[in-house]
């Protein structure tokens, strides 16, 4: 780094100089903007470079300074596999914001996002994903369809730590959950048919009878050498929150089991899932 970039311009225009009162060791150096090439975190202005996971191949993803990640389908599908995105109104749905939303074909993680790349590095005020899911209560499925949702944490050398997944299932019968058509939805770690339940009573579930948008977030949030802890809530479209879970492990110690991002995946059984409004996004 430059030590007077305070005093004239850096070298690059995606570069700015980062100053304060001292403290900071990169106090003075210019450092690389969003999604600027780098190699390593202490390159960024954002405090990560977006890494390559171990025993992969090559991540067209990695390598560049982190930034906040926002995809509503309006133009295109960036920073997704597996979406299809469709007008408002289709399958008589409107768009949970503007005039196009995302659809989900039925398969094991059959969309995905890396939220812009994979992290290796846990921010200082944490961060939140976010992704506007439509339950149709009225689509008239099977008993027992279902769809997971899933935010999942890295490890500081990029490879996979956990997955924090809300596992939701579409009912028609009646028993403690609710009778009638409704979605019963938990949260916890597991997630897939063979290791999760949406009506497990453990798990706290929630019963939605009204159809519309709801907002899947995930806060992660603590500080280093402490646990990580993971507020799991799911609001309706008026942004009020309708259940709130908190998970953490005792083996999630920021900076030492924990680091950044990982990825976020949609596994579901439905005809399509409309998804919109995908966020990443810190304090």
């Amino acid at each position: 780094g430059d030590p007077d970039c305070c005093n004239r311009n850096c070298s690059s225009a995606l570069q700015q100089c980062r100053c304060n009162d001292g403290s900071d060791p990169v106090n003075g150096q210019c450092l690389a903007g969003a999604n600027e090439t780098c190699t390593e975190n202490a390159e960024c202005l954002s405090g990560a470079c977006t890494c390559q996971p171990p025993n992969r191949p090559p991540d067209p993803q990695a390598g560049h300074c982190q930034a906040p990640f926002y995809q509503g389908f309006e133009t295109n599908t960036s920073g997704w596999t597996g979406v299809t995105r469709v007008a408002s109104g289709t399958h008589g749905i409107t768009s949970s914001e503007g005039d196009y939303h995302g659809e989900v074909g039925t398969g094991s993680f059959a969309a995905v996002t890396r939220w812009g790349g994979y992290s290796n590095q846990f921010p200082p005020g944490g961060y939140t994903t976010s992704l506007d899911i439509y339950l149709d209560t009225t689509g008239n499925y099977a008993n027992d369809t279902r769809f997971d949702w899933i935010s999942a944490v890295n490890r500081p050398d990029c490879d996979h730590q956990r997955d924090f997944a809300f596992v939701a299932g579409y009912y028609e019968d009646t028993d403690a959950t609710g009778t009638g058509p409704r979605f019963v939805i938990n949260a916890q770690f597991n997630s897939g048919r063979g290791s999760s339940f949406p009506k497990d009573a453990s798990k706290m579930p929630i019963t939605i009878v009204a159809p519309g948008w709801y907002t899947f977030q995930h806060e992660f949030r603590g500080a280093p050498g402490g646990p990580l802890v993971v507020e799991m809530t799911i609001l309706n479209s008026l942004g009020v929150p309708v259940m709130s879970w908190t998970l953490s492990d005792p083996s999630d110690i920021i900076g030492v089991t924990v680091g950044g991002n990982r990825y976020g995946g949609v596994t579901n059984e439905f005809p399509f899932l409309a998804i919109d409004e995908s966020r990443r996004t810190e304090p």
